[in-house]
């Protein structure tokens, strides 16, 4: 009885045994098919990287042959008056040397009427050339990352979010457009209205905003509310590259540490962990975004990539991801723009440029940007009501159309304290009504 106990437990043994075996193989053949697989991603890689240079090589070479028949046009116009000039200059000295041989002649008898002849032809006419020429135009690089060479997906496409937006309540305002919305801890929501140069801190009541205190004829660029409950500006009245603070009791506005010299400060923001990162912009010096601690050090400054190009057109909008990820909207003044997504001390690691299909016709013009709970990033489009839904590293996500829910020209985004989302509107570009609405709603899935 006991042998068969051994026997019985023996053969359990062995099956577990051919189950381990059965395993292993299973695991081996895994490991090589992903060797294999490994090798043909590398190669795949490679080939595309080498159609890639061939295109680069081709299209360079396409440049390369356009500034050379830029040149030719060039000279041929610069050669046509520099015959006229050197005719000119010939015509010149011909006649300078009659003029001479006549000073100096002692011929009594053909002097006078040399002379009279001369008087009638000594007027010699300024050559005719172009008052202006073309020039070679400059050559303007274009950036190069990784989501525009290709990027590692896995065969599991990601889910796409299913999101929903539902309005809790509507605040009518006697403002052109709400181009930035800042809520605070005791309810209050301070807003900014840049076509109205106003800014003003209200309290919800009912189905109207109550302004506490308002503050006119000021351009500001950024607006935040620090840990603290202090206000910073960055206020485009003063044309200083300080960021500033607002006093809330008084209204008086004070510089600050936060100094982005020799620029002017543009978007603000601050991180959950007292980073202030702010935008800088100058039309001649440059554009760039700036990471400082709490008393205004320096800790980064993105400006150029690693092919020490500009990285920025205009920093308009910034927030950041749990990761560390800081994303950019960057969009000069009525141009279409993206959302520069950058890691901590590296390069731009994504480019967001918008939906193929929403943006096909429409250009995509972000206008402002914020994380949401769920450590995705949201962001409105001008000239459509779509807002965009990205992943903390850039990708798109999920898109919700506001018009779905009565919503048009959304502009500002904000979460309270709460997790309730704001979203100041705009306006028509034709339009000069004065009623722009905040919404507050709920967002799932987001």
């Amino acid at each position: 009885m006991k042998k068969d106990r051994l026997k019985n437990g023996q053969s359990k043994i062995q099956m577990e045994v051919k189950k381990a075996v059965a395993i292993k193989e299973q695991l081996i053949k895994r490991k090589n098919a992903e060797n294999a697989k490994c090798s043909r991603v590398i190669q795949d890689i490679l080939n595309h990287g080498k159609v890639m240079k061939s295109d680069i090589d081709k299209y360079i070479k396409e440049l390369k042959d356009e500034v050379d028949e830029n040149l030719k046009t060039i000279f041929k116009s610069i050669d046509t008056d520099l015959s006229i000039v050197s005719k000119s200059m010939k015509y010149s000295n011909e006649k300078n040397t009659e003029v001479e041989g006549l000073i100096k002649s002692t011929e009594v008898a053909n002097f006078f009427s040399d002379v009279r002849r001369m008087e009638k032809s000594m007027e010699v006419p300024v050559p005719k050339t172009q008052s202006t020429y073309n020039s070679i135009p400059n050559f303007v690089p274009r950036e190069i990352t990784q989501s525009n060479i290709g990027v590692l997906q896995s065969e599991e496409s990601p889910e796409e979010l299913t999101v929903a937006f539902n309005i809790i309540q509507e605040y009518q305002t006697k403002l052109s457009a709400i181009t930035d919305i800042v809520p605070c801890v005791d309810n209050s929501v301070w807003i900014y209205s840049y076509l109205d140069s106003c800014m003003a801190n209200a309290i919800p009541a009912g189905k109207e905003l109550k302004v506490l205190k308002s503050k006119f004829n000021m351009k500001v660029y950024g607006i935040v509310i620090t840990t603290s409950n202090n206000i910073l500006l960055s206020n485009g009245t003063s044309r200083l590259s300080r960021l500033q603070q607002l006093n809330k009791t008084n209204g008086n506005i004070s510089n600050t540490v936060y100094n982005v010299s020799p620029l002017g400060p543009t978007c603000i923001y601050i991180t959950s962990g007292n980073k202030v990162i702010v935008g800088g912009y100058h039309d001649k010096l440059g554009r760039a975004v700036f990471v400082m601690n709490e008393k205004g050090d320096h800790e980064t400054v993105y400006e150029h990539d690693k092919h020490n190009q500009p990285i920025f057109t205009y920093p308009r909008s910034i927030t950041s991801t749990s990761n560390g990820n800081i994303h950019v909207v960057d969009r000069d003044h009525g141009e279409e723009g993206r959302v520069v997504v950058l890691t901590t001390g590296s390069d731009v690691i994504n480019s967001y440029k918008g939906h193929p299909e929403i943006n096909k016709i429409i250009p995509f013009k972000p206008a402002r940007i914020v994380t949401t709970p769920r450590d995705n990033v949201i962001v409105t489009d001008l000239d459509t009501d779509i807002i965009h839904i990205l992943d903390s590293k850039g990708n798109l996500v999920s898109w919700y159309n506001t018009a779905d829910i009565g919503i048009y020209y959304p502009y500002s985004l904000a979460f309270t304290p709460t997790g309730q989302l704001y979203i100041g509107c705009g306006r028509q570009a034709s339009s000069t009504v004065k009623d722009a609405k905040i919404y507050e709603v709920t967002c799932s899935g987001c």
